[in-house]
């Protein structure tokens, strides 16, 4: 007969399948406390924690748990009223068509709400450090998330007519959070002067291989608040290098800037983390590499809310509800 002897500090087999099913059974209780509807209403923080809790899982060594780990988020809809009413492109606020509708007396208060609304964004994604794609089997393609869709009231529409780039890229320049950092470079990390966007718009220029932005100057390039369809805030994510091969085929224009752009003094060194810049119907589509080197981010940028401008971003996935 053998005598077996366990030797001080050994493990047993029985104890780590235990201490597994331990672990595993925290797991599913995390994901069911951050998954269950304990409110009427899906808010920010528990989008925030339930892209944490995937991004965690991506990590994880058990991969394929994560399919199962769904963003406990929704489209915000924003409308910006002068006159009291509605906007168009969301119709009546309901339980089950909730509108945040925003009093706005002039162009400022709309750059108050858009410029709050990518921060919140920004924030609520993680500021790009947490890779919240939706599986492990995500290998190709770009994945988008519309963190909110805003529009305009009729006289809102009438009065206000437009809105310049500049103008809400000098206000978010200004503007500060809680911890003193400006919204344009919380947003988009080391771009500090709002004033090299008309050198990253030349910039880009050089780079438009279908001559699309040659005859358009900066002033030109602006929201237009006359649409009853809206503008979406999207955000996107993706395998590195999948961002390029999915936009030069589609409206966008790509221009490969490693390191540097240009700014109004001359040239602004950036951290090795911008990418590429793109220009899209909306504003500038900037893209930072995680630190890892596996994935790609751009953070919020502004669209229109069409068909046509949707599918020029050649996004294969987009979530959060209309």
């Amino acid at each position: 007969m053998f005598n077996i002897k366990m030797k001080k500090g050994e493990i047993t087999s029985g104890q780590i399948v235990r201490v597994a099913a331990v672990v595993f059974s925290m797991i599913v209780m995390l994901i069911f406390y951050l998954i269950y509807p304990w409110q009427g209403t899906i808010d920010k923080e528990a989008c925030h924690n339930s892209i944490v809790l995937r991004s965690s899982f991506n990590y994880a060594i058990i991969e394929k748990i994560k399919n199962v780990v769904p963003l406990r988020c929704k489209t915000e809809k924003l409308c910006f009223s002068m006159g009291g009413d509605d906007c168009e492109a969301f119709g009546k606020s309901t339980k089950k068509n909730p509108v945040t509708k925003i009093d706005v007396k002039d162009i400022d208060d709309v750059k108050e709400g858009i410029a709050q609304a990518m921060y919140d964004c920004n924030s609520m994604l993680g500021e790009g450090k947490l890779n919240f794609m939706p599986s492990p089997s995500w290998r190709e393609g770009v994945y988008g998330l519309t963190c909110a869709r805003f529009g305009f009231d009729k006289k809102a529409r009438e009065e206000l007519k437009e809105l310049k780039y500049t103008e809400l890229y000098k206000y978010m320049s200004e503007k500060q959070d809680p911890e003193g950092r400006d919204y344009l470079t919380y947003i988009y990390p080391s771009w500090v002067d709002w004033r090299a966007s008309e050198n990253l718009f030349e910039e880009v220029k050089k780079y438009d291989p279908q001559n699309k932005l040659q005859d358009l100057k900066l002033d030109d390039w602006k929201i237009n608040l006359e649409t009853e369809d809206g503008h979406a805030i999207v955000a996107e994510m993706f395998k590195k290098g999948q961002w390029v091969q999915s936009l030069t085929t589609g409206g966008v224009v790509v221009a490969e800037v490693v390191g540097i752009i240009l700014s109004a003094t001359g040239k602004l060194p950036l951290g090795a983390g911008l990418l590429k810049i793109g220009a899209v119907a909306g504003g500038f589509l900037i893209v930072y590499t995680d630190a890892s080197g596996e994935y790609e981010y751009a953070p919020p940028f502004i669209i229109p809310y069409d068909l046509k401008s949707l599918e020029s971003l050649k996004v294969t996935s987009f979530e959060f509800a209309p």
